[in-house]
């Protein structure tokens, strides 16, 4: 029996004074539980640990990182990646990757010798949470550095 069902069946009246003082303990263990329950809201995730370049070509960037160290009480959905060019302040969608159990993408159509800088963030049933943003910058280039 849930928390809110066994609660509503204790109601605390025409009882002998024994009863009721019993009925109130148990009202009042219900009352503490169910706030409980309230203040254990859920919010957004917390960031994504460890992001991390794991490849590197003229056309495409590849990245990882970790799970966040909290889904915010609510399982993660999906991760958004955003990207910016250069030295631009504009971040701009990349893509998402949709199984949460993925924590990895491709960055892809990138320019050959443009900087480009990443940043990811974990979402879930009530929105993106914080983001996790790489400290350098990384240059599309060949493996050979042409």
């Amino acid at each position: 029996m849930k928390i809110d069902q066994y609660c509503q069946r204790q109601r605390c009246k025409d009882f002998e004074l024994e009863q009721f003082l019993a009925c109130f303990r148990v009202a009042r263990d219900c009352q503490r539980q169910l706030s409980f329950l309230i203040l254990f809201a859920v919010d957004v995730p917390s960031e994504p640990r460890h992001l991390s370049v794991t490849s590197v070509s003229e056309k495409s960037i590849g990245l990882r990182w970790d799970e966040p160290e909290s889904d915010g009480g609510s399982d993660i959905s999906q991760y958004v990646v955003e990207v910016r060019e250069g030295n631009r302040r504009t971040w701009q969608r990349a893509g998402v990757s949709s199984l949460a159990d993925e924590r990895q993408y491709t960055a892809l159509a990138l320019t050959a010798g443009q900087q480009y800088a990443f940043r990811v963030a974990a979402e879930n049933r009530i929105g993106v949470g914080e983001w996790a943003e790489m400290t350098q910058s990384v240059t599309a280039k060949s493996a050979h550095g042409r």
